[in-house]
């Protein structure tokens, strides 16, 4: 598909995400990957896969040795 297409086909879905905008469904997106255990989540599965039940237990952790 050339990016000529692609581009109208985008232009037929809606308007384009714009994170400047109020609305923008992307700014929840951002939200959560920006949040505190946005960036860990992320990163975690860099050194190997992990279950979810696994980050949760590491969040809890951190959470712990944070407040002590």
């Amino acid at each position: 598909m050339r990016v000529r297409e692609m581009v109208e086909a985008a232009a037929q879905h809606g308007p384009q995400p714009d994170v400047n905008r109020a609305g923008c469904p992307s700014r929840l997106v951002l939200e959560h990957v920006t949040s505190r255990w946005g960036v860990l989540a992320l990163a975690a599965p860099l050194e190997r896969s992990y279950r979810f039940s696994e980050l949760r237990r590491a969040r809890d952790a951190y959470d712990e040795a944070r407040e002590s």
